[in-house]
């Protein structure tokens, strides 16, 4: 029997087994293939579906007024507030004016520069003022006024200090010593000087209670500060007489600087810097005293001061209008609910002070000043202001 007869069909079977083979598999690789492609897609389309309606939720967003997607834009400044010239201390400390202006004051009292500087020591104050017995005499004056509420009367310095402490006695001891160099001539411009008097005493406790509350470094300073930041309404005051107008008619402390402005070329704070100068006062009290009114403008540049100094100049700027608030404004409701908050008084002077206390560290005064302890406190303050001069 021939071989190639049983060979070839046995081949023939094998190729046709060979090729089912292959195309079996073929068509396996084609679906698995199909099948990871479906995957893919299946995956794809899951991501899609993902993307398009955050995608909407986008579109639709963007396509929303402007006021129910962005914040609340800031208040917009008063219409006039920027009508102000407010003339730096720099440039007036260059006039012949500055330079010639407290000549014809008396001099300093001596003490002055003494009760100046920081005083921690009791002892220390206590040796200054005896220095001068008038001195002395209107200070007991003062502490035993109704301002103080004291039940037993006080009879020397020393019983002064240990009942009021060494801020308030030094500072009431400062204020009488200023007042030796001032003279005035009608009877505006005493009763303008009683009300900026009192307004400077005002700040002063309002300064000393505040920075004690906040927790703030050398609240005696801060007070102290306060008080000698209306050492230029003073002497502007004794200058012009026409100025007492600024000062008895209830007028905002805006109006008030602008009119400085249009009537002197000045305001009272770089010409208060120039009179702290005169009465021989250190340098960072002068500076700090120019530059009071900087806080209303907000236009630091090319002002060569640490942020501590920017710092303290902010607050007294802040405590010195709430003072103003109740004593030169007379609104008596301020102190039911007192504020820096521009948005809140509406006064063209706060516009940019909240967000100069953020930058500067001390906003927590806010709330030292929103607290029902101190609305208490300040309240009993005012009330017996009346009484005690």
């Amino acid at each position: 029997m021939d071989i190639n007869i049983i060979l070839i069909p046995v081949v023939i079977i094998l190729v046709v087994v060979l090729l089912v083979w292959r195309l079996r598999a073929s068509s396996q690789n084609k679906d698995y293939s199909n099948t990871l492609l479906k995957v893919r897609k299946k995956r794809q389309g899951s991501i899609y579906s993902n993307i398009q309606p955050t995608n909407k939720i986008v579109d639709a967003v963007s396509k929303k007024t402007p006021e129910s997607v962005k914040a609340e834009p800031a208040p917009a400044p008063p219409e006039d507030f920027m009508e102000i010239a407010l003339t730096s201390y720099a440039s007036y400390q260059q006039t012949v004016k500055a330079q010639t202006e407290f000549q014809s004051l008396r001099k300093p009292h001596p003490l002055l520069m003494s009760l100046s500087r920081s005083i921690t020591d009791a002892q220390e104050l206590i040796n200054i003022i005896k220095g001068d017995p008038e001195l002395v005499a209107k200070v007991l004056n003062m502490a035993n006024s109704p301002f103080f509420g004291l039940r037993k009367p006080i009879t020397d310095i020393n019983h002064a200090v240990i009942y009021l402490g060494i801020a308030q006695v030094k500072n009431l001891a400062t204020q009488f010593a200023i007042s030796q160099s001032f003279e005035f001539s009608s009877q505006s411009q005493q009763d303008a000087y009683d009300k900026i008097w009192k307004t400077s005493f005002i700040a002063s406790s309002l300064a000393l209670l505040i920075a004690r509350e906040a927790d703030l470094e050398n609240p005696s300073a801060l007070s102290t500060r306060c008080l000698l930041g209306y050492l230029g309404d003073i002497a502007m005051l004794s200058k012009e007489p026409q100025v007492a107008n600024l000062y008895l008619p209830t007028m905002t402390f805006y109006k008030r600087v602008r009119a400085m402005q249009a009537m002197l070329n000045t305001n009272a704070a770089a010409m208060g810097g120039v009179f702290a100068q005169h009465l021989q006062l250190p340098s960072e009290i002068h500076v700090g005293i120019g530059l009071g009114y900087q806080c209303m403008t907000n236009d630091w540049e090319g002002i060569d001061i640490t942020i501590e100094e920017k710092r303290d100049i902010i607050f007294c700027y802040a405590v010195s209008r709430m003072a103003e608030f109740v004593v030169l404004e007379n609104d008596a409701d301020y102190l039911k609910a007192p504020s820096l908050d521009y948005e809140r008084v509406h006064r063209p002077e706060l516009f940019q002070l909240s967000q100069q206390l953020k930058d500067t560290g001390i906003a927590g005064i806010e709330k030292v000043i929103a607290s029902a302890q101190f609305k208490a406190k300040s309240a009993d303050m005012i009330a017996n202001l009346q009484y005690a001069f």
